[in-house]
């Protein structure tokens, strides 16, 4: 969960019921 700690303003809560967005945006990150 490295990712989140970087970029913790495009996902503050989303991931708990959203995972698949999370890893969109964790793509997308990079």
């Amino acid at each position: 969960m490295r990712f989140l700690r970087l970029s913790p303003h495009l996902f503050p809560f989303r991931i708990d019921f959203d995972p698949k967005f999370a890893l969109d945006a964790f793509m997308a990150g990079f």
